[in-house]
């Protein structure tokens, strides 16, 4: 199946739609975030501060950009980075509303339970085509937290028909990469008993 969103979304029900192989090209706005950002973001609620920005209903992209400033910002490169990284954090942009997690390489079974419980999803992007990726941003609305550095810090982005995206996990608890290693367990099971 093949899904259009919209950013952030109108209404959460449509995740639960979404499934496992699905195709999806978003349009609207995203947010960038690698490690530093998911642990500044855990600092600012620990010591119960109000973020900068607002992720209901948002998608969280795991990629640092490569940005250059001449009248204002423009993204050069918007290529995935490794979502695993981000795994300690799901539970917590959960609960701050997100609804849709991008990145590269998969998660581990560890965040099914977070992506059922707060109705998430989580979709590959191609890595190795950051050029190409930033071909979809139309627009930096804004940059939050350029003191951890460009790469790290959250950028507020415009796309247009991103895509395409595959569902790696639904929130129905279906993970894209964990079958595919049994699969492989299976067949290599086969080849040396």
């Amino acid at each position: 199946m093949e899904w259009r969103l919209k950013v952030p979304l109108e209404s959460e029900e449509v995740i639960e739609e979404i499934h496992v192989g699905d195709i999806v090209y978003l349009t609207g706005t995203i947010y960038t975030a690698r490690d530093l950002a998911h642990l500044r973001i855990r600092e600012y609620l620990e010591k119960g501060g109000k973020l900068p920005f607002d992720l209901k209903n948002s998608a969280i992209y795991h990629a640092g950009p490569i940005a250059i400033k001449k009248e204002k910002w423009s993204i050069d490169v918007l290529g995935p980075t490794t979502s695993m990284r981000m795994e300690p954090y799901v539970d917590m942009i959960g609960k701050l509303g997100v609804k849709i997690m991008i990145g590269k390489g998969g998660m581990s079974d560890k965040v099914l339970e977070a992506l059922r419980k707060h109705k998430m999803i989580y979709l590959n992007a191609t890595p190795g085509c950051g050029v190409l990726g930033a071909k979809y941003v139309t627009d930096v609305q804004e940059v939050f937290w350029l003191d951890l550095g460009m790469p790290e810090a959250v950028w507020k982005l415009s796309v247009k028909d991103w895509g395409p995206l595959i569902v790696a996990i639904d929130s129905h608890g279906k993970n894209l990469f964990s079958e595919v290693k049994k699969e492989a367990r299976r067949r290599l099971s086969r080849i040396y008993p």
